[in-house]
C-alpha cells in the first residue's frame, strides 16, 4: 500500500514553463495539445494553457489511464468529455478536438464500454 506521500505524488506533475516550474494537479488537466516540440496543457483552473517543452510520449507515460491519445496532437482527460460528435470530441462549448484515424478504434472501444442504451 502506497504511503500518503507517494499517493499525493501521483496526482501532480511539475512542468517547466518560462523560467518557472509549475505544480499541475493532474485531475485539473482538460487536454494536452502538441505544437512542434512544445505542449500546451489546458487546465480547468486557468483560461490560458501552460506551455512546456516536452514530448507527447513523455507526458503520456506519466498520465493515469483516464487520459487517452485521440490524435497525434491531442491527449484528452476522458472524464472531461462533454460530447462525441462524429469524428470530434467536444470538451466544452469552444473546444472541438479531432479524433485521428490511428486512434479511432481504441477511442470507439472505450466509448462502447461506457455507452448505455436500452
Amino acid at each position: 500500500q502506497p504511503s500518503p506521500k507517494e499517493e499525493a505524488d501521483t496526482d501532480t506533475l511539475f512542468l517547466k514553463t518560462d523560467n518557472r516550474i509549475v505544480n499541475v494537479n493532474i485531475p485539473d488537466i482538460r487536454y494536452i495539445e502538441a505544437m512542434s516540440e512544445y505542449l500546451k496543457v489546458w487546465l480547468d483552473s486557468q483560461p490560458k494553457p501552460i506551455i512546456t517543452l516536452l514530448s507527447m510520449k513523455k507526458i503520456e507515460e506519466r498520465l493515469p489511464n483516464n487520459f487517452m491519445r485521440i490524435h497525434r496532437s491531442y491527449i484528452i482527460n476522458l472524464t472531461k468529455i462533454q460530447e462525441v460528435n462524429k469524428n470530434r470530441v467536444v470538451m466544452d462549448s469552444d473546444t472541438y478536438l479531432p479524433i485521428g484515424d490511428l486512434y479511432k478504434d481504441t477511442f470507439q472501444k472505450y466509448i462502447s464500454t461506457k455507452f448505455l442504451s436500452r
